[in-house]
């Protein structure tokens, strides 16, 4: 059920005048609140409410039960008074008529001041990544999308448990960000809506590697927004890494290196190695205007101004300080969450450590066109040496270059 607000508010100031026994004390009756959250009315008077889940007084210790009576009765005269002051902290309530659930969605009809009152938001790590309760994705409008734009550019990840969308809520909810596609390379193994891409473990949906999403096209994913339909009881768990961080912690040579620099990203991950692209190692988020890696294990495949072997030990080195555990966090997932991460600051991967099916559906945020840092310092590598078996690991780089490969490689015969 959906609490009354102002009729909580006044359970609340009622309950509290009567029981009050100091700010550190309880207030009894039968329902202990799990909220972390402040409500101001009746002037200055505002209480903090910090609770648990409901105990009845069988459950409750006969020790803490009596223990508690008795300062209820020694504390109540002293400071009885104290709840007209302002902003009283009242850490434990307990209170008989009204039943709070959390992780529900939010009271309709609220003002907005009254929507972000209610609304919880808990940071999961800090690098990046916040769960949200307290608001209802099924109400798509502009206020529902400036408020998360607002979370998502401060916590990168966000996580809204418990909102089972159906599917064409969650194609609405996607078209308030953007352009919605599904994936260009892979197909859905059970739902035919085009603008929702699903994974299935049983079809080989585990991205186990570290990416951001679709950066193998030129104007690759602004933002992804994940439905766990299906997961696991254990494990399937997702890991995501903050790369402003993993930018701006690198030392100053390294960012300096980096800013000038560009990458290959092909499809080969999905069988489709044509597909090519370049972007800039570092990207400019066109919002915060903070400079973030954009390199990534899944999809990128070469520094272009760099030879292959320089490219192979670089990449490398880059590909694995983003996951530096320092940069990361790692949600559990339970049904009905729906996850939503910014790609073009983050990079996310599945820990394949579970049998039984899981299956996300996932909308897809498209047309952002990565902004270099700086341009290019250096033009592409150019092989200095005479043709040789190596010469191969630069076929992608000419191709791409529209270079003509054949006489930077070794002396294989001419096709006629």
């Amino acid at each position: 059920t959906r609490m009354d607000v102002e009729v909580a508010k006044q359970d609340l100031l009622d309950a509290v005048r009567t029981h009050v026994t100091c700010a550190g004390g309880l207030v009894r009756s039968m329902c202990r609140l799990d909220l972390e959250r402040s409500c101001r009315f009746e002037g200055n008077t505002r209480l903090e409410v910090r609770a648990e889940p409901a105990l009845s007084s069988d459950e409750q210790p006969s020790g803490d039960r009596e223990d508690d009576e008795h300062n209820d009765q020694q504390e109540a005269t002293k400071h009885r008074a104290t709840i007209q002051k302002p902003a009283i902290r009242v850490c434990s309530l307990w209170l008989n008529p009204l039943r709070i659930r959390t992780g529900k969605a939010p009271y309709r009809g609220l003002s907005r001041r009254g929507r972000k009152k209610m609304e919880e938001v808990v940071r999961l790590s800090g690098s990046l990544g916040a769960e949200v309760r307290g608001i209802d994705l099924k109400s798509p409008g502009d206020e529902l999308r400036d408020r998360v734009t607002e979370l998502l550019t401060q916590h990168l990840v966000l996580f809204f448990p418990d909102q089972f969308l159906a599917p064409e809520e969650h194609v609405a909810f996607g078209r308030l960000f953007g352009q919605l596609e599904g994936h260009p390379n892979l197909r859905n193994p059970y739902s035919n809506a085009p603008e929702i891409f699903e994974l299935a473990a049983s079809h080989g949906g585990i991205a186990d590697e570290w990416h951001s999403d679709i950066t193998f096209q030129p104007e690759p994913s602004i933002v992804a927004i994940l439905n766990m339909v299906r997961c696991p009881e254990v494990g399937g768990d997702t890991l995501w890494a903050n790369m402003y961080k993993a930018y701006e912690e690198l030392s100053a040579p390294l960012r300096d290196l980096c800013d000038g620099l560009t990458a290959l990203h092909n499809a080969d991950a999905h069988g489709k190695q044509e597909i090519v692209t370049t972007h800039p190692v570092v990207r400019v988020h066109p919002t915060t205007g903070r400079r973030s890696l954009f390199v990534n294990e899944h999809f990128t495949s070469r520094i272009v101004e760099m030879s292959h072997e320089e490219s192979k030990t670089f990449l490398g080195y880059l590909t694995k300080w983003v996951a530096n555990p320092r940069f990361t966090m790692r949600y559990r997932w339970a049904k009905g969450t729906i996850a939503m991460w910014d790609n073009r600051c983050t990079q996310h991967f599945v820990i394949n450590d579970f049998d039984e099916q899981r299956i996300i559906q996932r909308t897809t945020v498209m047309g952002d066109q990565p902004q270099a840092a700086e341009p290019p310092r250096w033009a592409p590598y150019s092989r200095s040496v005479p043709a040789g078996a190596s010469s191969r690991y630069d076929r992608e780089l000419n191709k791409f270059f529209d270079r003509n490969a054949l006489l930077l490689e070794s002396n294989r015969k001419l096709e006629e």
